[in-house]
């Protein structure tokens, strides 16, 4: 089916996962809810994977799809809260950065022992 098979088509699963989750994250969750980040911590975990592998399998959508779980995050803080405050993007900014922390402690043996000379 793919003659030439390159990373940014390797890529297309794992960017759908991570839309997916997105997704939901963002369609899950809304005011009124009580304490909902227990509830958000399994999708924030499985975006830390998607995420860092999309690090590893085609960098250039790494910081594309972080830059989405940032905006994400936000979405839900903003239908939690009921308004755009500077909370809401700080919080945001919080759960991007836990991805982000999650994808890199997820590949970070991979990270480790990476190397092109063997």
């Amino acid at each position: 089916l793919f003659a030439d098979l390159h990373a940014h088509l390797i890529v297309i699963p794992f960017s759908l996962l991570t839309v997916g989750l997105a997704l939901a994250l963002m369609l899950g969750f809304s005011a009124g809810e009580g304490k909902p980040f227990p509830r958000q911590l399994p999708f924030l975990v499985a975006m830390g994977f998607s995420v860092g592998t999309l690090r590893w399998i085609n960098t250039w959508d790494f910081p594309t799809y972080l830059l989405l779980t940032y905006a994400v995050a936000v979405v839900v803080e903003v239908r939690l809260r009921q308004r755009l405050d500077v909370a809401a993007l700080l919080v945001g900014l919080f759960k991007a950065g836990a991805v982000l922390g999650l994808g890199i402690l997820f590949y970070l043996h991979f990270q480790q022992e990476y190397n092109t000379n063997r």
